[in-house]
């Protein structure tokens, strides 16, 4: 298959800081070049592929919900309708926020955002390797 086309360079427009910090410089042709008719043969192909796409990240989350008793708590909490009358302090923290709690599957939504175990939190925030700064 194949396909005809034939490309006409137009002048765009003239901003030098843009020109400078985001585009390619590119000289303007002189006018016999644009009279010049070049013809160059050109293939497009087309290429399919298939990807595998395993969510490690949501595994381990899963796999941190289950294991951690707060977490787990407070879905079991949720799922009662007894987050206000809980004494467990991670669970107080959602006080406010309890009619916005939701459960899918074994995860804890506030709203649209995943809640994270804290075990997680622990593992990928708080690492030696992370420049936290505490400033309070």
């Amino acid at each position: 298959m194949t396909y005809n086309f034939i490309l006409e360079w137009q002048k765009g427009k003239d901003h030098a800081i843009l020109d400078v910090l985001f585009r390619s410089p590119v000289i303007a042709p002189d006018e016999s070049s644009l009279l010049t008719n070049v013809c160059k043969t050109s293939k497009i192909f087309s290429v399919k592929t298939t990807v595998e796409n395993v969510y490690h990240s949501l595994i381990n989350l899963e796999n941190s919900a289950k294991s951690d008793e707060n977490y787990s708590e407070l879905k079991r909490n949720n799922e009662e309708y007894n987050v206000t009358n809980s004494t467990n302090p991670y669970d107080r923290q959602f006080l406010k926020l309890s009619n916005r709690l939701s459960i899918d599957g074994e995860f804890v939504f506030k709203g649209q955002k995943l809640v994270i175990p804290t075990a997680e939190i622990k593992k990928k925030f708080l690492r030696p390797s992370t420049p936290v700064i505490r400033t309070s």
